[in-house]
C-alpha cells in the first residue's frame, strides 16, 4: 500500500472514530499515521521540503488521536515532535495561510490541559 492510500486509510478511521465516539477506529488511525511517518523517515521535511505540510498534518493528526484517547505521554511526545518541526521549518517552505494554520494549532495544543481528576 502506498503512502497516499495508507492516507486515505487513517484519515477515513480518524473521522470514523471521531464520529462514532468509538477508540478502536482512532487506535487504527493512529498505527497508520505512524507506519505513513516511518515510511517518510525522520528526515523527511529536511530531505523534501515539499511534504513538509504532509508531515505536519500527520503529526498534528496524531496528536489529536492521543489527546482524544487521553494518551498523555504520547501526546506529550508527538507534540514535542511538532513544535520540534514547527521550529526547524522556515516560512518559505509552507503558504502564510499554512504557516498560520499549523503555529495555531501547535498553540492550542500547547494549551491543553493532559492532568485529569484522579478516580474517585
Amino acid at each position: 500500500m502506498c503512502i497516499r492510500d495508507r492516507h486515505h486509510t487513517a484519515l477515513a478511521f480518524h473521522r470514523h472514530g471521531i464520529q462514532s465516539g468509538r477508540s478502536v477506529p482512532l487506535d487504527y488511525a493512529a498505527v497508520s499515521y505512524k507506519s505513513i511517518l516511518t515510511m517518510m523517515g525522520p528526515n523527511a521535511s529536511q530531505l523534501y521540503p515539499e511534504i513538509v505540510v504532509a508531515v505536519l498534518a500527520i503529526t498534528i493528526n496524531l496528536a489529536h488521536i492521543h489527546l482524544e484517547l487521553r494518551q498523555v505521554p504520547e501526546f506529550l511526545s508527538v507534540r514535542a515532535i511538532l513544535r520540534d518541526l514547527m521550529s526547524s521549518m522556515s516560512q518559505d517552505q509552507v503558504s502564510l495561510s499554512d504557516y498560520g494554520f499549523f503555529n495555531l494549532s501547535l498553540f492550542c495544543l500547547d494549551r491543553e490541559d493532559v492532568s485529569y481528576a484522579p478516580a474517585a
